[in-house]
């Protein structure tokens, strides 16, 4: 995932997000997969963003916050998932402006909450 990330490689990010949404699938409860499907669906959504392709960098950090909140929702006590979606949301707030940032600001102000908390 790091060379993916590091390169912005989206064939290498495509073939890890595959492992991840595999491990996922025969794994449901695995908060890990589901965690690390959403930091390569963040890595591919900086990708698009690069390429100034914004409705699809939408969709995958869309996608992003759908796999990392899964992951929360498996294990609430998951620092590192709470931090991410908390990125996320503010990634999205800038997609979508003040009403957005609006709806979505207080969510991640909570998560960073709940990230410091269980990161502690």
């Amino acid at each position: 995932m790091e060379d993916g990330r590091t390169t912005l490689d989206e064939a290498t990010l495509a073939a890890v997000r595959g492992i991840f949404e595999e491990c996922a699938r025969r794994d449901a409860k695995n908060a890990r997969c589901s965690y690390d499907l959403g930091r390569t669906d963040s890595y591919i959504a900086n990708v698009r963003e690069r390429q100034r392709d914004k409705k699809t960098a939408q969709q995958v950090l869309d996608s992003a916050i759908m796999n990392t909140r899964r992951s929360i929702d498996l294990d609430d006590e998951f620092a590192d998932a709470h931090a991410l979606l908390a990125e996320l949301y503010g990634r999205k707030i800038g997609y979508g402006g003040v009403f957005t940032g609006m709806r979505i600001g207080p969510k991640a102000e909570a998560d960073v909450q709940r990230a410091l908390e269980f990161g502690s």
